[in-house]
């Protein structure tokens, strides 16, 4: 019998060893004056998206460079000869209660995201939706699950790509977690 995987969904992740808790304090500085962004959702986690392009925040450089090159590194391992560029990046801080539903990155071609505060223990975790397996329940192996989930590690780069249906579970935990999100595009 020969097997043939024919549209696999490649998820990695990256441990990113630099310092987060002065990104942390930055986070929580700009919340002060930064008005809340991503006016389309449900939730009402509060997020820089389209109100602060972390890409262009000096204080966010490093963490922001590492991203892209983990992005570029998950682009040849995968085979593309596509080199990536940043296409845009935000924070979002959850409190308890909040959520964020499914939803995709339209337009971009790899998406990140990077868990820089949380417990994993009892933190919302980034949900996965695999694309078109409504009905495989009955067949009980990893590479046919419909979803997967990510605990939220601090340090954590978790790249993907940008039509893939995601989502971060309501959160319980009395702790905030910070995450930074990214997309990218082709150079």
């Amino acid at each position: 019998m020969n097997l043939e995987y024919w549209f696999p969904t490649i998820i990695s992740y990256s441990d990113w060893h630099g310092k987060c808790q002065p990104l942390i304090d930055h986070c929580y500085d700009l919340q002060k004056t930064i008005e809340r962004g991503g006016d389309n959702w449900i939730s009402t986690v509060y997020n820089t998206h389209s109100t602060h392009n972390i890409i262009n925040d000096e204080k966010f450089k490093e963490i922001n460079d590492w991203a892209l090159e983990q992005a570029n590194l998950y682009s040849e391992k995968i085979g593309s000869k596509d080199k990536l560029k940043y296409q845009n990046g935000w924070f979002n801080i959850y409190k308890k209660k909040d959520f964020q539903e499914f939803h995709t990155h339209p337009g971009s071609t790899l998406s990140g995201i990077l868990v820089l505060k949380a417990n994993p223990k009892t933190d919302a975790r980034t949900i996965f939706e695999s694309d078109g397996l409504e009905n495989v329940d009955d067949l009980r192996c990893q590479v046919l699950h419909k979803l997967v989930h990510y605990p939220p590690t601090p340090g954590r780069l978790i790249l993907f790509r940008s039509s893939l249906r995601h989502s971060v579970e309501q959160s319980n935990s009395d702790t905030d977690r910070i995450s930074l999100a990214y997309n990218f595009g082709r150079i």
